[in-house]
């Protein structure tokens, strides 16, 4: 399956769509809760579910990654956090 998703280079973690997993019957678990701090400072959603899933990228190379459950903008199923995902990219190039 191929899912719409966004790099976020400032953002330290990555995230799936909560409506996503539910229509799709994917198993995420608990958490301590920690808070959603937004580009602009604010924080006003907590998150305390998350998930592991494997993906696949355009390069060819699978990884599982943690992913925290949260409400995003349907036009957006993942948002991954740049570190992680640049830092992968560069080291496949």
């Amino acid at each position: 399956m191929t899912l719409k998703s966004l790099v976020d280079s400032g953002s330290s973690d990555s995230f799936i769509y909560l409506a996503f997993i539910h229509t799709q019957h994917l198993l995420d678990y608990g958490m301590p809760p920690i808070w959603l701090r937004l580009i602009n400072g604010t924080s006003n959603s907590v998150i305390s579910q998350a998930l592991d899933l494997q993906i696949c990228f355009p390069t060819g190379e699978s990884q599982k990654l943690t992913l925290y459950v949260t409400l995003l903008d349907q036009s957006c199923i993942i948002v991954l956090g740049g570190p992680h995902w640049l830092c992968m990219y560069k080291a496949i190039k």
